[in-house]
């Protein structure tokens, strides 16, 4: 049986830990490294391999730091085995005269994490709504 293992990343903590409470699955670790630079190393502290990997993080390019923490746990758990990959944001509800540029600019991002056996997905959830979906595995193909 696969695991679910949740991963979170830039600023969603409140959104995972709802989806931790509701979906009952084991919560993952991150290490963070920072170097005099101002980079950032992150590293798995959970195993991934053979898991379906839900990662709730920011894709807002105005936190930049926090796009790419999303961007870095994604490509880790797809790197290191995970069986499917799916990503929970924050819903972008923009509508100002920037907003085409920055879905291509997402998209882009996004494809360039490495695809996973059961593919990547990408949820985006409203943070207000009062309730959240359940996360339930996708049917193994």
């Amino acid at each position: 049986m696969q695991k679910v293992i949740i991963l979170t990343s830039g600023g969603s903590v409140a959104v995972a830990a709802r989806l931790l409470a509701k979906a009952g699955t084991i919560s993952g670790e991150v290490k963070q490294e920072a170097f005099p630079d101002g980079e950032i190393h992150h590293q798995l502290e959970t195993p991934v391999d053979n898991s379906e990997v839900v990662v709730c993080g920011n894709f807002d390019f105005t936190q930049p730091d926090q796009t790419m923490e999303l961007f870095d746990v994604a490509s880790l758990a797809a790197d290191e085995g995970a069986l499917g990959l799916t990503l929970i944001t924050p819903e972008d509800r923009r509508a100002d005269k920037h907003t085409r540029f920055f879905r291509r600019v997402q998209a882009r991002f996004l494809s360039a994490i490495p695809e996973t056996p059961l593919g990547n997905r990408v949820l985006p959830v409203d943070e207000q709504a009062m309730s959240m979906p359940v996360y339930r595995k996708p049917a193994t193909r």
